[in-house]
């Protein structure tokens, strides 16, 4: 299970991954970037079971008059900035990588079905998505943001939100564009707020976000997740399901911490 455990994640050639259980650990984060990868979330309406990571799960929907189109994270990671002094247009923070439009195909047929799982005819997509405005709320007073312990005091706050007032975000076809399946816009940005009248519920990272415990037992799900409404661009509206919805794991290791690891080196302790 993806989510079961928190992972760190290795590029030495070859990519390896340690699940390292209830003893795991978000990685202490020494210096910006910080990067961490991020997953579909398992309570997405669409997902077979509501209480469990499975190939339905997503990370974006973006409906249409068409029906529910969502997207699962393939290959996605968030990374957090700290360019020094912030104006309205920094980027404090970057959501990039591969996502698969699950309605691409079921079984053979192509078009939206409810049961309709990951697989190799889903039509990919490259994200790149900007996070500017960065702020926080709820029972977390950390200090000036970002700051390199900012996450691990999230995490460890109960019900703090890391905010970021604008965003904006595009996919990208990886395939022949002609051959798209998805009917909707390819380019959004946030909901509700504008450039000119920023709103910090755009997107938030808070604690266990829609993993209750009661669903979601035990340590393994204490983790972050992410959510936010969007609208296509130029503040068009939100007519339809329209939102981000992902969690995140734990920080990639800078290059010399990984070859430490690798070597098995390092041990990560849970912070509680």
């Amino acid at each position: 299970m993806q989510m079961g455990s928190l992972k760190l994640t290795t590029t030495l050639g070859l990519a390896t991954t340690l699940a390292l259980g209830s003893t795991a650990t978000a990685l202490a984060q020494d210096s910006f970037p910080i990067v961490v990868p991020a997953y579909s979330h398992p309570n997405g309406g669409e997902s077979a079971d509501r209480n469990a990571v499975d190939d339905r799960d997503y990370g974006l929907r973006l409906d249409t008059g068409s029906g529910p189109q969502t997207f699962h994270f393939v290959d996605v990671s968030m990374t957090f900035f700290n360019p020094g002094q912030a104006f309205p247009d920094t980027i404090m923070a970057r959501l990039e990588g591969t996502l698969a439009h699950l309605q691409s195909s079921d079984n053979g047929t192509t078009g939206y079905a409810a049961g309709s799982g990951l697989d190799a005819e889903d039509q990919q997509y490259r994200l790149e998505a900007d996070f500017r405005l960065i702020g926080q709320s709820g029972d977390w007073n950390s200090a000036d943001l970002p700051n390199e312990n900012m996450l691990d005091e999230l995490l460890a706050s109960g019900n703090g939100k890391l905010t970021f007032s604008l965003f904006d975000f595009g996919l990208n076809p990886l395939f022949p564009p002609q051959e798209q399946v998805f009917d909707g816009p390819l380019d959004w940005d946030e909901y509700p707020g504008s450039d000119d009248a920023p709103n910090p519920g755009a997107f938030f990272i808070t604690p266990r976000h829609r993993l209750s415990e009661s669903a979601f037992p035990g340590e393994d799900w204490d983790v972050l997740a992410a959510a936010g409404w969007a609208e296509p661009s130029e503040d068009s509206g939100r007519h339809y399901t329209n939102d981000f919805l992902f969690t995140l794991g734990s920080p990639i290791p800078e290059p010399a911490t990984a070859s430490l690891l690798a070597l098995g080196g390092l041990l990560w302790i849970r912070r509680r």
